[in-house]
């Protein structure tokens, strides 16, 4: 699937993560006995602007791993996707130099954004916690607990990235 969603073009992105993305309103919207009109807006609303959204923010991301990929033949990749991020390092050089490569340019990018992240992920958090406060839905507890997971999920994934490419070295 990875070697697939590296060498899609955009607007096949565009339709997966759209199309994702109204699949899960639809079935929020079943638990929560909202409208089927309301949703079924809502579902194509956020498909259209979040598809090509997430295409966009990805294709750069997208085309240098497949850069770092294209150094080892395709049956490697797997090793290569190991290395990057667990396990003894590779003595191959190849694959060694093409883990080095996918991880710095993953640390870089998520360096580069950190408080960005950070600043979005903490805002939406402390606004599901408040609406918990006045009365939330019980979704709210589900996404609160979502992004607690994702802000410590990259803070951790950060750590790790940079402890792996020194080792790398």
């Amino acid at each position: 699937m990875q070697k697939f969603l590296l060498r899609a073009p955009s607007w096949v992105i565009a339709l997966l993560f759209g199309g994702l993305f109204a699949l899960m309103c639809v079935v929020v919207g079943a638990f929560d006995d909202e409208s089927w009109r309301f949703m079924t807006i809502m579902a194509v609303a956020g498909g259209v602007i979040l598809g090509p959204l997430i295409a966009l923010a990805t294709r750069k991301q997208r085309r240098e791993q497949l850069q770092a990929f294209e150094q080892v033949p395709e049956e490697e990749w797997k090793q290569v996707r190991r290395a990057a991020w667990k396990g003894p390092v590779p003595s191959d050089p190849r694959i060694r130099a093409a883990a080095l490569e996918l991880t710095t340019k993953f640390y870089t990018r998520a360096h580069r954004l950190r408080w960005l992240f950070f600043i979005v992920f903490g805002l939406n958090l402390v606004l599901q916690i408040v609406s918990l406060a006045f009365g939330g839905s019980r979704w709210t507890i589900v996404t609160i607990v979502c992004f607690a997971i994702v802000i410590v999920l990259q803070w951790y994934n950060l750590r790790r990235a940079k402890a792996r490419i020194e080792l790398l070295r």
